[in-house]
Order: C-alpha cells, then structure tokens, then sequence
C-alpha cells in the first residue's frame, strides 16, 4: 500500500509539472507580418493616434514587422509594429502604431531576403592592452543629460523631437525654410521646392491660428506630409496648447 501512494504522488507531482510548462509555450509572440513602406515617409507613434508620442520616422521601402491592428472609431486602422527589419535577420527594435494605409505586405522574394541566416562572425582579434587607470576629467557643472522628451515648444526655441530639419530647428526657423514635401503629390520640384515665404506670410500670430487647428483636431497633423511632415505638425500642435509662447 505504501508502494502503492508513493506512486500515485509521483504521478500527480509529474501532472502538475507539465500543466505548469503549457502556459509559457502558449505565451509565444505573435508572429510577424512583414510591410513595406510605400509613401515618402510614414510616423510611428506611441499610440494608435496621431496626438500621441512620436517614436519615429520611417522612409519609402523601409521593412517593418507587424503583429496586430486596431480600426479606430473615426480614423483609419492602425498596425502595431515591433522592429525595423533589413536583410539577414537584422532587427532594430521599435515599439509603436503607424497608419496602415502607408504599407504594402512585403514580396516573397523580399521575406528571404529579411529571414536568411545572418554570415558567420569573423574571428575575434586579440583584446587591446587595458587602458591606464587615469580618472576622466570631471564633468562641468553646468553640463545636463540630455531630455528624453519635449514638454513645452516655443516659438523661437529648438524642437528635440523627430528628424531633421525638424529637430534641431525652431519654428521660426522652419517657416522660413524650404519644405520637405509636396502640397500636392506629383507637383513639380520647380514649382514648390522654394523657401515657405514665397507662397505663405507666416509669422507668429498667423502660425499661432493653423497650430491651434491641430490642436483642437489632432488627426489633421496626418492629413498631409507638406510641408515637413508630422513632427512638425506635432510641434506646433505642442506649441498650441502651450498658448503659442
């Protein structure tokens, strides 16, 4: 009898064993769906929305992997993305939603090309002699790490947010400049690849009126690309709510 229980408790001790294993392989990531960029740009954001933190900026024939997607109520439908992809298994993490109209699926040809094993590590070289134990110099005072966010835009200060010319510049700066995009897909470069005053008298005060536009409506900072895309329009949306200082 006592053979007999010692059994019976392995057994059940096995069962509870396996039943705790099934759950971490059913909690595998979704698999990938893989996209091809195919507008001129198109932003990532930390939402599925366009008021939401802008994570990044991707370029025409850029590959992503998608694992899900979301319609929104009054908007167009959203694709969850998780890497930038490039050939050889090469993934550049990224957490984020971008509109999915901007995207096309990926050729067959193209998945190979992204899924293919990765070239054998070269040897590595013998490691360089330890460096002298000589203290760095000390850091200024003044001298601050560098913010990982923009709160408050102001009209004349420098935008962090985005890519360039759009980081780095102030809105002054930008409706002083030249576009990036077309107002109109397939115009001329003739006719509007020439600084921003030549078609428009922006200034503060009427700058100020479009920004609240944005503002009160945020998904028109995706209704076009011109004239630099949506982290300027994001800015100036920023810009708006901080009272346009």
């Amino acid at each position: 009898m006592t053979i007999s229980r010692f059994i019976t408790c392995v057994a059940a001790l096995c069962c509870v064993f396996a039943a705790s294993l099934r759950p971490a392989s059913a909690q595998q990531p979704p698999p990938c769906q893989y996209y091809q960029v195919n507008a001129p740009s198109l932003n990532v954001f930390s939402q599925p929305r366009a008021d939401s933190s802008f994570v990044a900026a991707l370029g025409k024939n850029d590959f992503i992997c998608v694992v899900g997607e979301q319609a929104v109520q009054g908007d167009r439908t959203w694709v969850h993305i998780t890497a930038k992809l490039a050939p050889q298994s090469q993934r550049t993490a990224m957490d984020g939603w971008a509109i999915k109209s901007g995207l096309q699926p990926a050729a067959q040809a193209d998945i190979a090309a992204l899924t293919s094993a990765p070239p054998a590590a070269a040897p590595k070289l013998p490691s360089a002699p330890a460096a002298s134990n000589v203290a760095a110099p000390p850091v200024a005072s003044g001298a601050q790490a560098p913010a990982l966010g923009q709160g408050v835009v102001t009209f004349t200060g420098k935008i962090t947010e985005g890519p360039t010319p759009v980081n780095g510049a102030s809105l002054e700066q930008l409706i002083n400049g030249v576009p990036e995009f077309p107002p109109i897909e397939g115009l001329p470069d003739a006719v509007w690849k020439k600084t921003c005053n030549n078609c428009h008298q922006w200034n503060q005060q009427s700058l100020c009126v479009q920004a609240k536009l944005y503002a009160k409506d945020p998904k028109m900072t995706m209704r076009i690309q011109h004239p630099y895309g949506g982290p300027e329009k994001i800015a100036m949306m920023k810009w708006a709510q901080g009272g346009c200082r």
